[in-house]
């Protein structure tokens, strides 16, 4: 987890917001863009600061932190409530590997997307040797909170 300066908690690894951000570059500034989920609302507000017309979607609206910001509740394993062709950009950092069926949500972004638009998809490696060290000695891989059960 990343802390920022406002206090907002990005629930990824160290420098995946700033690879983000700079990623985000290639898009015209006032595009449209989703970030989902967006948690906190950390990249969601750092997009906002660079020009970029935000929606945020997420499963508890009471998690996301930041106001003035279009935040719309939903859940990813669901289909995402948005006409065809709205986003020019879509991100989801660190989402999609909760999903039940990530493969039907990258058919929904595809949806979404307008077309030439960009999807940005973070999930965490937990082949990485730190995460299999970490369960190795724990039975946790990294930045797990309880052991894997086969459920």
């Amino acid at each position: 987890m990343e802390t920022f300066d406002d206090g907002l908690i990005a629930g990824t690894s160290k420098g995946t917001v700033k690879r983000v951000i700079a990623l985000s570059r290639s898009i015209s500034r006032g595009a449209r863009v989703l970030d989902a989920p967006a948690g906190q609302g950390v990249i969601s507000k750092l997009l906002v600061a660079k020009g970029y017309a935000v929606t945020a979607l997420n499963l508890d609206k009471d998690a996301f932190r930041v106001s003035g910001i279009p935040l719309v509740t939903g859940d990813m394993n669901k289909g995402l409530p948005f006409e065809d062709g709205s986003f020019s950009y879509v991100v989801c950092v660190g989402g999609i590997e909760h999903l039940e069926n990530p493969y039907a949500l990258i058919r929904e972004f595809k949806r979404i997307l307008a077309p030439g638009g960009h999807l940005l998809i973070t999930t965490p490696n937990i082949s990485a040797l730190r995460s299999r060290g970490k369960y190795l000695l724990t039975g946790f891989h990294n930045k797990a909170e309880k052991p894997l059960t086969e459920e």
